[in-house]
């Protein structure tokens, strides 16, 4: 199984993403980390992606496009004011919440294809089944979060919104992993647990000066999830890290 150079500083990239985000993390004040990690994150995404159109054989569409919008997204989201506050009292300009409300949606939308894209070639009994599953257990994740975090009335939306599109992502993952599972379906999977433990995170707003430990270690097990989602989808390309 080969490992090019290219992939070597794939790596070597994602390596130094993970140091920046955990310095970041504790100093978050400062302005050279923040701009490291601001574009390190959609470089990592945009360089998977390069890798997988310099496969030696053609490139699966779904994995390029998924990792392209992903790039897309990360330079609208982070880092941005709107997410995270870097000076009291500053108020997100309106091109920032735009542009946040866009990666939101292009991210919402990554789920949505990624999730249907695993549906061709399913019984719609095993796709019925695996939707019902799905729909249930975020119905379950939500209720939970209205007993325990009581969210207000915009993070109420945004959960329910983005816990749609991970009703089809895991559906999608579940009726691959029940079928035989395949590199896209083991991607979905591992963005299913990714993304849910993004949306434990906004739904139960903790304060990082009282969190601090359960905030690092969402952070730290999001990212590791996030780089091996990455790599799982340039193994499609046939160049191979599993």
């Amino acid at each position: 199984m080969a490992i090019s150079p290219l992939h070597l500083l794939w790596l070597l990239l994602v390596l130094l993403n993970l140091i920046f985000q955990i310095l970041y993390f504790n100093n978050d004040r400062s302005k050279p980390l923040y701009l490291a990690k601001r574009v390190t994150t959609p470089l990592l995404l945009f360089g998977a992606m390069g890798l997988l159109l310099l496969s030696p054989e053609t490139p699966p569409f779904i994995p390029v496009l998924l990792l392209g919008m992903m790039g897309l997204g990360e330079i609208g989201i982070e880092g941005s004011s709107v997410v995270e506050s870097r000076d009291e009292g500053k108020v997100p300009s309106i091109v920032d919440k735009l542009l946040v409300t866009m990666a939101g949606v292009i991210f919402l939308a990554v789920n949505v294809i990624l999730g249907l894209s695993l549906y061709p070639g399913k019984s719609v009994s095993l796709l019925a089944v695996s939707l019902v599953v799905s729909i249930i257990l975020f119905f379950l994740v939500n209720l939970f979060f209205a007993v325990h975090f009581k969210p207000d009335g915009e993070t109420k939306f945004q959960t329910r919104l983005y816990s749609a599109g991970l009703v089809l992502l895991f559906s999608g993952a579940l009726a691959d992993l029940v079928s035989g599972l395949t590199v896209v379906g083991l991607a979905a999977l591992i963005l299913t647990v990714s993304d849910t433990l993004v949306l434990v995170r906004m739904a139960a707003r903790f304060d990082k000066k009282e969190k601090r430990g359960i905030l690092f270690m969402f952070l730290l097990i999001i990212l590791l999830l996030y780089y091996f989602y990455m790599a799982v989808l340039v193994s499609a390309g046939k160049l191979y890290f599993l």
